[in-house]
């Protein structure tokens, strides 16, 4: 996953939730191969 899209993914999280403390673990290889993996949205 590109850094990116890290950074969206957790603007959006933070402006819709306000957590006091909020950890991103990117485990995206994991689903290499998979059938939504391909185009890269799920």
């Amino acid at each position: 996953m590109s850094k990116d899209r890290l950074r969206l993914i957790r603007s959006r999280l933070e402006t819709a939730f306000e957590p006091a403390q909020l950890e991103l673990v990117d485990e995206s290889h994991l689903h290499v191969g998979h059938a939504g993996a391909a185009d890269g949205k799920g």
